[in-house]
């Protein structure tokens, strides 16, 4: 038997069933939404940034982030500060409200899950956290491996 190719398909199937149960769930309202989740939390971790040091680290075009940017900012979700030195320039950060938007995505991720595997049996609770342990280890391992070079 191999187990790579089988270990594939089963991870395979497991992404086309949680991105179907995302979907009936409606976890992330919009795509608009989903975009700027990823942005507050890259500003979130980050802290004060730069446009470009942002698109660089969101592998994004500035562009498109600038635009995004400009849509939260009028929404309250981040702040712009112009460069005191060059005022051609600006720094991004996380407002309060976006701090709160971080913290409402992630409550309704937790939730999801919870109500996902809180009917489980608890011996099939167990199996699933003991392999999701193991996953994240080796996961982990390969991550930092891995940090700098290409793959």
């Amino acid at each position: 038997m191999d187990y790579i190719e089988d270990l594939v398909r089963q991870l395979e199937r497991n992404h086309e069933i949680m991105h179907e149960a995302v979907k009936l769930i409606h976890l992330f309202f919009s795509k608009k939404e989903h975009r700027q989740f990823h942005i507050l939390e890259e500003l979130n971790e980050s802290g004060r940034t730069r446009l470009k040091d942002l698109s660089k680290r969101m592998d994004l075009s500035a562009s498109s982030i600038c635009i995004m940017l400009g849509q939260m900012e009028a929404e309250g979700l981040v702040i712009r500060e112009i460069d005191a030195k060059d005022r051609r320039g600006a720094y991004y950060s996380t407002s309060q409200k976006g701090k709160e938007k971080i913290k409402d995505v992630i409550g309704r991720v937790r939730r999801y899950i919870i109500n996902f595997f809180e009917p489980m049996d608890r011996s099939d609770l167990k199996k699933v956290y003991e392999a999701t342990k193991v996953v994240n280890q080796i996961l982990e391992k390969y991550i930092n491996k891995s940090k700098g070079e290409k793959l």
